[in-house]
């Protein structure tokens, strides 16, 4: 059984790796494929947490920490999904590209940042009977965007 919060972490270290891959490629079409994969990771992993993990947390919560952290999550996302937007726009070969790509990167991470050390250890806490349930919930639904 997944654990929702193995899940998202491990999805993290995924699009950590293709970071990674991304700044030691020295190929605009394998930049750019890169990219694309990062793009979809990204929105495949918001639409887990904003349609089962978010509101199962803000619903299952008593403390109001705990809201505002996802409620500043769901904010993140969206300057997240305004980038990836931006960056659908351009080329990879723009030098404007890899400078929206390196923001995307610094918004990702401080994301993966706030989640792993302040929320996902709250969620633990409070809610680990649900953590299972969760993943299994998120796991379904990632079943579908390979179809």
């Amino acid at each position: 059984m997944p654990n929702a919060i193995t899940m998202l972490s491990d999805d993290h270290r995924e699009i950590e790796e293709l970071f990674a891959q991304y700044e030691t490629s020295k190929n605009f079409e394998e930049k750019q494929k890169i990219a694309e994969t990062v793009f979809l990771k990204l929105e495949i992993h918001a639409k887990l947490e904003e349609e089962i993990f978010y509101p199962t947390v803000k619903n299952a919560t008593e403390h109001m920490e705990t809201e505002v952290l996802v409620d500043q999550s769901k904010d993140e996302h969206a300057e997240v999904k305004n980038l990836i937007t931006n960056l659908r726009s351009r080329t990879v070969e723009e030098e404007r590209y890899y400078i929206k790509f390196q923001t995307l990167v610094d918004e990702v991470m401080h994301h993966v940042e706030e989640e792993e050390e302040k929320l996902f250890p709250k969620v633990q806490e409070e809610m680990s009977d649900k953590l299972e349930e969760m993943g299994d919930a998120m796991e379904e639904r990632k079943k579908t965007f390979s179809r």
